[in-house]
């Protein structure tokens, strides 16, 4: 759906955004309120459309809008809590909902997919209980059929099959396995709750059996083509099968949307009421939350962990696939507000992102709930789908567990699926790059993604400070064994991707050598030539760099965290970090005014790590990009 398609949603604000556009900067710096980010929208489109500096904006803005217009529609419903739920009030929160944006607060979800039309091969017929060919259906009713397509985690809970053997179910052409997580044979049951007459849900819908090589084939094209399956579905739901009650997130939620309205949004009735909500609710939502379950830990202190649904590899395919999905617990019951309306994931999210600054307040006081919440979201790496790439989702799922094939469980949404042979004589997760991704989907992604950008992740996670701590801890350098970590892999130890709009403002081109590095099955990258513009070798007079952007190990911190800092000072850096092994700065992408590069630090004679990156817009005209023959070994 088109962003001009979308902006009716703004329109009921026209009138204030005016009135507030003008109290405004015209730089409209980071928006905090529903009326300042309607304002900062409004210049971007109408007053200055033509303006390089809003033009730069322009996507940021539609995205902050459209968060906070989400977050103002579903908490101004708190009156259903406060007053009777007339016949007439009901019509007027379903008025509110019908025209709001097909997926929530995402623009467009994982816009690099080309829009196809299809169909699942096989639905589950709810009346009939059993699985259809979806042409036999058509052919049945005359139309398409609307379904719903369920999200849902098991692999990780599979019974061994010889003491539980595979289940057949009437009506269903292959057996099915058993999980711990709930019984398969009460599904055709369970699936007559969500009132659709169609499901799509994996265990009924893709052949599990592989005895025949027609079933394991439709099998491969199924997993395929999960993109088309879940975006023309009519809705999605995700079934946390384990929960059982939705009132400790209902109350944390609901709290968190009245304090959206009294610090972010508009109340036309004043603060009063909210105040006295507020103070209702806080005890109700001063709990831990059914969306955490406690963890094992040695201590005396319970830990609490976000639900396992969080942490498939599956199920985050799905979620950047249709991030307006609902959550359902055990029954099917979906996660509501004020008892009358539904949340979607990316609603949910959106309220935690608005009020991200009132969550961090040392003045605040919040309940232990939302708080919960807000550190699980953070955690799964939710709030990432207000920004997606192909290479942010491929990070995101570093975080995330899979039993086998990850490749499969993640290809759709990116659109990397032509490595991908469907015939059933092929094998299937061989030749892994890092013990993680086939060679052939690692080497699709680097050819449509383009070399620079395949190296270009950033290591900022905690896991990467391990890292530091192994390979670069000693001013001498390292002298034990050189175990891959996959410092150059977007799929590599603590690396997240860093979206950074500057390199298509700039129009950068890719320099010449990153095409010639080589990946190895182990997760090294074999580096022969390289665009190396500044080293902590160099002699002589050099020019201080200044980047907008340097992520890398911060003296602050005794050089064991990297950490991003902006209008730094890159020759410095090269210069102090721990000199004796070498600093290496090489550029991937640039053109007269911008350059994106990586740090590299050589640990031993011919063996290096991805320490950082960095880019930068000035200054770049004595930069000398040209290639220099290196026999390097990056771990």
């Amino acid at each position: 759906m088109s962003w001009r398609s979308q902006s009716k949603c703004f329109e009921d604000a026209a009138v204030e955004a005016i009135k507030w556009t003008q109290s405004l900067s015209s730089t409209a710096q980071s928006p905090h309120s529903y009326q300042a980010s309607i304002a900062s929208l409004w210049n971007c489109e109408f007053i200055y459309p033509n303006d390089s500096v809003f033009n730069s904006l322009r996507e940021a803005r539609r995205t902050i809008a459209l968060q906070f217009s989400s977050c103002q529609r579903i908490a101004s419903c708190y009156k259903s809590i406060s007053f009777s739920s007339t016949e007439e009030f009901a019509l007027e929160i379903q008025a509110r909902f019908r025209d709001r944006p097909q997926f929530g607060a995402c623009l467009t979800p994982c816009p690099w997919l080309t829009p196809k039309q299809g169909l699942p091969y096989y639905l589950w017929d709810v009346e009939r209980k059993g699985t259809r060919r979806t042409i036999d259906i058509i052919a049945e009713i005359g139309h398409n059929p609307k379904y719903v397509a369920i999200s849902h985690t098991w692999g990780r809970w599979r019974r061994c099959e010889e003491r539980f053997p595979w289940v057949s179910i009437p009506h269903v052409p292959w057996k099915i396995p058993q999980n711990s997580k709930f019984e398969v044979q009460e599904l055709p049951d369970i699936l007559a709750q969500p009132g659709y007459e169609y499901v799509w849900f994996d265990l009924l819908t893709i052949p599990q059996e592989e005895v025949s090589p027609e079933m394991l084939q439709l099998q491969k094209v199924e997993i395929a083509r999960q993109a088309v399956i879940f975006q023309n579905a009519d809705k999605s739901i995700a079934w946390l099968n384990d929960i059982k009650s939705w009132n400790a997130v209902t109350a944390s939620l609901q709290w968190l949307c009245l304090a959206f309205l009294k610090y972010c949004g508009t109340v036309e009735e004043g603060n009063e009421m909210i105040d006295q909500l507020l103070e209702n609710l806080f005890d109700q939502a001063d709990t831990p939350t059914e969306l955490s379950i406690e963890a094992i830990s040695s201590t005396s202190a319970p830990t609490r962990s976000v639900n396992p649904w969080f942490t498939s590899l599956w199920t985050l395919q799905e979620t950047c696939l249709r991030p307006d999905m609902l959550l359902s617990k055990n029954d099917f019951e979906t996660l509501q507000v004020w008892k009358c309306v539904p949340l979607t994931l990316v609603e949910i999210i959106s309220l935690f992102a608005a009020t991200s600054d009132i969550l961090r307040s040392p003045t605040m006081v919040v309940p232990s709930g939302v708080r919960e919440l807000d550190t699980l979201f953070r955690q799964a790496r939710m709030l990432g789908l207000f920004h997606l790439s192909q290479t942010s989702i491929m990070t995101m799922g570093n975080q995330r567990e899979c039993e086998h094939r990850r490749a499969e469980a993640i290809m759709s949404a990116i659109g990397m699926t032509d490595w991908f042979k469907t015939s059933a004589e092929e094998q299937r997760d061989e030749n892994l790059v890092f013990k993680l991704y086939p060679n052939a989907f690692v080497a699709e992604v680097r050819e449509k993604l383009g070399s620079a950008s395949f190296f270009s992740a950033t290591p900022v996670g905690r896991e990467f400070n391990a890292v530091l701590r192994k390979f670069c801890s000693h001013d001498e350098g390292y002298s034990g064994a050189a175990d891959a970590v996959g410092s150059m892999l977007p799929f590599g130890l603590g690396v997240e991707a860093i979206r950074l709009d500057s390199e298509l403002k700039y129009h950068a081109m890719e320099q010449e050598a990153v095409k010639t590095w080589v990946t190895e099955n182990s997760g090294m990258v074999r580096i022969t030539e390289a665009g190396v513009i500044a080293s902590s070798n160099d002699t002589g007079s050099i020019v201080d760099w200044y980047c907008q952007f340097l992520a890398a190990p911060s003296a602050e911190s005794e050089w064991g965290i990297v950490q991003v800092k902006h209008n730094a000072n890159l020759h410095d850096l090269l210069r102090s970090y721990k000199p004796k092994m070498p600093n290496y700065a090489i550029c991937l992408l640039h053109s007269p005014i911008f350059m994106r590069g990586i740090i590299l630090k050589e640990i031993r004679t011919g063996v290096l790590i991805k320490v950082g990156d960095f880019w930068g817009t000035e200054q770049l005209g004595s930069f000398d990009v040209k290639s220099r023959p290196v026999s390097w070994l990056v771990l």
